[in-house]
Parts: C-alpha cells; structure tokens; sequence
C-alpha cells in the first residue's frame, strides 16, 4: 500500500497533471525533482548535529528510491512481483524518512522540550545516534543517490563511535527510560 501511494504521489507531481495535495510526502519528493543533483553541505563532524542535513538526505533518498523503482515499472514494464524487494525499499526508506522528520521536528521545533536543556540534549544525541546508524547501515541507497559522497559517509561512521561513547555512561538510565520490561532485554 505504502509504495503504491509513493507511485501514485510522485506519478502526479512528474506529470503535472490533476491535483497534488501538498503534503509532507509531496513536498520532499518536489524538492528532490526540482534539484536531483543536490547535494549535502555537510564538511565537519560538528555539521553533523543539524537535524534539517538528515530529514533533507532521508528525504532526497526516499524520493530517489521511489523514482528509480517507479521508472522499473512504467519504463521498463517490469512486473509488481519482479520488483518486490525495491517496492519493499521504498517503502523502508519512506518510513525512515517519517522518523526521522518527525524525531528532528521534535527537536527543532518543541518547546517543552527545548525549554529543558539537559533533556534536549539527550534527545538530540539520540536522534543524531539513530540518523547516523541508519545512513550508515542503508549506505548504498544514500551514496546511490548522490546526495552524499564517500568523505561525507566516513564522517557518519566517526559520529556513531563517538555518540556511542558520549552515551555509554548513561546506557542503562536510558534504557530505563523507556521501560522495556527486563524480560525482553534478557536482563
């Protein structure tokens, strides 16, 4: 359902044709048609800690995805069933993009949240924890995409390690936080 939708949406804004309803999916695949080869402006570690550099990379890989799986479909005739690992993809990378817009939302935009700190802080590390493991685990889509190149994935990999140590201390007051009962952590 999910990728039939994505299909649908970006089928729409490509052709110009009927109405599209601006939404959030509507407006990061616009963004990603209207400059494909976009690319991020991340130099440094510390660049890192912007949360718009990775709704905007989830959002242009989502879009790239969606794009180059529909272009199977309707250019190259390819069946539903031939494509259910891309559709399964896509709709990966869709989801991961609402996470991730959602989460750095959050953090920009919350003011219950932003008014505390220490807890924002918190939030935020594990947000750039999250964003940073996710690129580097699906890095083929986001390198594919073109929207980071190689220099800018190593610097995903040092940021894991180093959120991963900041964090470390606090591992178990964190995971208390969010009261997984101890059976399913096999504790």
């Amino acid at each position: 359902q999910c990728t039939r939708y994505l299909f649908k949406t970006m089928r729409a804004i490509k052709s110009g044709r009927g109405k599209v309803d601006k939404n959030i999916t509507t407006d990061y695949m616009q963004r990603y048609l209207d400059n494909k080869h976009e690319k991020a402006a991340i130099q440094f570690s510390g660049d890192l800690y912007d949360p718009l550099f990775f709704m905007r990379a989830f959002g242009h890989r989502a879009a790239y995805l969606t794009e180059q799986t529909l272009a199977l479909r309707d250019d190259a005739k390819r069946s539903w069933n031939s494509l259910l690992v891309e559709l399964y993809r896509c709709s990966k990378a869709h989801s991961q993009y609402l996470l991730v817009r959602n989460f750095g939302m959050a953090i920009l935009k919350d003011e219950k949240l932003n008014s505390q700190p220490a807890l924002r802080q918190i939030v935020q590390k594990i947000f750039l924890l999250w964003a940073c493991h996710t690129m580097e685990q699906e890095s083929a889509d986001f390198l594919a995409s073109g929207y980071i190149d190689g220099k800018q994935f190593h610097l995903l990999g040092s940021k894991v390690q180093e959120i991963m140590a900041e964090l470390r201390p606090n591992a178990v007051a964190l995971v208390d936080a969010f009261a997984v009962p101890d059976y399913l952590l096999n504790s």
